[in-house]
C-alpha cells in the first residue's frame, strides 16, 4: 500500500519510497539502540570504514583503534579508506585466553590522549562475541567514542549494542532478506547517537508535522 505503479516521477510513488526508508531508520534504530539511522552505504565493510572517518570528523582527530579481530575484508576496505585520509590506523591484539579483544593493551592505546575512537567487531573473526560494555566504559572517561560492527540477528536476541554505551553501530543488513545475486545487493548499515547525526553518511529521511 505504500508504493503504486506509477513510474518513480509520480509523487505517489516518491512519497511511498520515503515512506518505506523512514520506517527502514526507525526500525533498525530500535534493534541496534541508536535513533539516528541513515538509508544505507554499499555494504558492511564501508559502513564501519564510514564509522571510522565519523568519529575522527567528530572529534577533530586522525588516529582510531582497530580490534585485530575484525575481519580481514573489512579492515582492508577500512585501511583503503582511512589511509588517503591522513589517519593513523593502530591495531590492538586480541587476548590469546578469550580471543576477545586485550583490554589492557586498549587501555595503553587510548590513554595517549589522541585517538578518536575503537572500531570492534562482534561476533569477531573467531566467532566470539565481545565484552562491547567493557570496552566502551574503559572508552568513556577519556571521550574515546566506540564503533562496533554487529550481526543484526543477534542484536534480537543479546541486549542492543548502543544501549551498552557504543556511540556508532555498524551492520552489513543482506542478511536481514535480501537474497544474492551477480554478488549483491548489500546494505551497509549506519546508527548513530543524535550528536553525531550531522556526521552520517548517505541519506536522512524526516518526518515533519503540519499545523494540525
Amino acid at each position: 500500500e505504500l508504493l503504486t505503479a506509477y513510474t518513480p516521477y509520480q509523487p505517489e510513488m516518491s512519497q511511498g519510497l520515503l515512506q518505506a526508508l523512514f520506517e527502514f531508520q526507525v526500525l533498525v534504530g530500535r534493534l541496534l539502540g541508536r535513533e539516528c539511522v541513515n538509508c544505507s552505504v554499499y555494504d558492511g565493510a564501508t559502513a564501519l570504514a564510514e564509522s571510522c572517518w565519523m568519529m575522527c570528523s567528530a572529534r577533530n582527530l586522525r588516529r582510531v583503534v582497530v580490534a585485530e579481530t575484525v575481519w580481514k575484508q573489512y579492515r582492508e576496505v577500512l585501511d583503503n579508506y582511512l589511509g588517503p585520509r591522513g589517519v593513523r590506523v593502530d591495531c590492538v591484539a586480541q587476548d590469546p585466553d578469550s580471543g576477545m579483544i586485550d583490554l589492557a593493551a586498549l587501555a595503553g592505546l587510548v590513554a595517549t590522549g589522541d585517538v578518536a575512537g575503537v572500531a570492534v567487531q562482534s561476533p569477531n573473526a573467531l566467532g566470539i562475541i565481545e565484552n562491547i560494555e567493557s570496552i566502551s566504559q574503559l572508552c568513556a572517561p577519556h571521550s574515546i567514542m566506540v564503533a562496533a560492527c554487529v550481526n543484526p540477528f543477534l542484536c534480537g536476541w543479546l541486549e542492543a549494542p548502543g544501549e551498552l554505551g557504543v556511540d556508532i553501530v555498524v551492520c552489513e543488513g543482506q542478511s536481514l532478506g535480501l537474497p544474492l545475486s551477480a554478488g549483491g545487493p548489500y546494505v551497509g548499515i549506519i546508527a548513530c547517537a543524535k550528536p553525531l547525526e550531522r556526521f552520517l553518511p548517505g541519506r536522512l529521511v524526516g518526518r515533519v508535522h503540519d499545523l494540525n
